[in-house]
């Protein structure tokens, strides 16, 4: 990991760094943003696995929003793993706001609209899939999540600035966007 900035947020009271942490998987350095005692990868996943799909099966729409996964099992990179409910919704608190945490293009249904972006966080609206039927591309984020041990996601929507819980049925084929976490008590150990 290379801190690139560390700096205190007088706005939303908090410390925040970005570095970039290194999957010596793929070789890819991912952008990392620390709000506290947690790290966020600042981007979606983007390793390779045998369900992940781009949007309506257009590369274009995997390289400007990353891809999309049927499972997130074994994806996030080592050290870090999927989001808790209660670390969106506290990321969200600290910050102030969802759309403190949308890139600043893309959302709306064109390349102008967008959110603040303030941290760094550049979260994507790379909709969903379902059943091969598509939808949300430029208006929703949609990142799989875990709450009491029960695997589900959150949606993010462009006009609101606040997130949706959805459980998912193992059975369903629904393809989502990955972000990851690296545990607070992991970080207090550096």
């Amino acid at each position: 990991k290379i801190v690139i900035e560390f700096h205190y947020d007088s706005v939303h009271k908090v410390t925040i760094g970005t570095s970039k942490y290194n999957d010596a998987l793929i070789n890819y350095g991912y952008r990392t943003v620390q709000v506290g005692h947690t790290i966020w990868l600042a981007e979606n996943v983007r390793r390779d696995a045998r369900t992940a799909m781009c949007y309506n099966d257009k590369d274009s729409k995997c390289e400007t929003y990353g891809k999309l996964y049927q499972s997130a099992s074994g994806l996030c990179p080592a050290e870090f793993r999927l989001p808790r409910l209660e670390e969106w919704q506290e990321l969200i608190k600290t910050i102030g706001g969802a759309n403190k945490l949308m890139s600043k293009t893309l959302w709306g249904g064109d390349s102008k609209s967008g959110g603040k972006d303030e941290i760094g966080f550049t979260m994507l609206p790379g909709g969903i899939c379902t059943k091969g039927k598509c939808s949300g591309l430029g208006t929703e984020a949609n990142f799989f999540t875990e709450k009491d041990d029960v695997r589900g996601y959150v949606t993010f929507r462009y006009g609101k600035d606040s997130l949706e819980w959805h459980t998912i049925n193992n059975e369903d084929d629904t393809h989502l966007s990955i972000r990851c976490v690296q545990p607070a008590s992991e970080v207090q150990k550096e």
